[in-house]
Order: structure tokens, then C-alpha cells, then sequence
């Protein structure tokens, strides 16, 4: 029961984090519409893999290998578990390096 709590709050987490990364890296809408297809139950591998997808778009806008890494094994739905901890690794390093300098401009709407 008490995984299914820590689930629920870091699904609901992700889906922030890739509604703020929207305007700066251009696959975070495929972040947001996996964290909401891994809610349902037949449809969440699918969830996963386009989870995958954003993630490693995010490691490659901020040039970040393990963040690239852990977006791949996510999206191979079988090293997934493995993906989202490297994936923590790499937001971690990009946090502490984006945090010295100021944000990369959103792109002209």
C-alpha cells in the first residue's frame, strides 16, 4: 500500500517536471503524456516508453550522457528500473549545473 503512495506522488512529480522543461526541451510533452498512459494499466508500457524518449531528450538538451543512458534503458521497458535510477543520477548533475548558471531561453512561441 505504501508503494503505491511513493507511486502515485513520483508520478505526479515527473508530470510537473516535464510540464516546467516544456518550453525549453522540445519532447517534454511525450514526458507528460507517458507519466499519464503509465496511470492506466495496459497502456503503461507504452507510458514508459515515451517517458524514455523525453527523458533522453532532456539529457540531450543539456548535454548530459548519463541522463541520455538512463533514457534509453527506460525506454527498453525491461531496463526500465534501471533507467530511472541512472535518470535520477544524471537530473541531479544537471540541477547542480544548471543551478551556477542562468536557464537556456525558452524558444520564441
Amino acid at each position: 500500500m505504501l508503494s503505491v503512495v511513493f507511486a502515485v506522488i513520483g508520478l505526479f512529480y515527473m508530470y510537473g517536471g516535464f510540464s516546467g522543461l516544456r518550453p525549453y526541451v522540445g519532447n517534454a510533452g511525450l514526458g507528460r503524456v507517458g507519466v499519464i498512459l503509465m496511470v492506466i494499466p495496459f497502456i503503461n508500457l507504452v507510458g514508459i516508453i515515451l517517458t524514455g524518449i523525453a527523458i533522453y531528450s532532456v539529457g540531450s538538451k543539456f548535454d548530459n550522457g548519463t541522463t541520455k543512458i538512463g533514457g534509453i534503458l527506460t525506454a527498453i521497458v525491461v531496463t526500465a528500473f534501471i533507467g530511472f535510477i541512472l535518470t535520477y543520477v544524471g537530473l541531479g548533475e544537471i540541477m547542480g549545473k544548471v543551478g551556477q548558471q542562468q536557464p537556456p531561453p525558452a524558444p520564441p512561441s
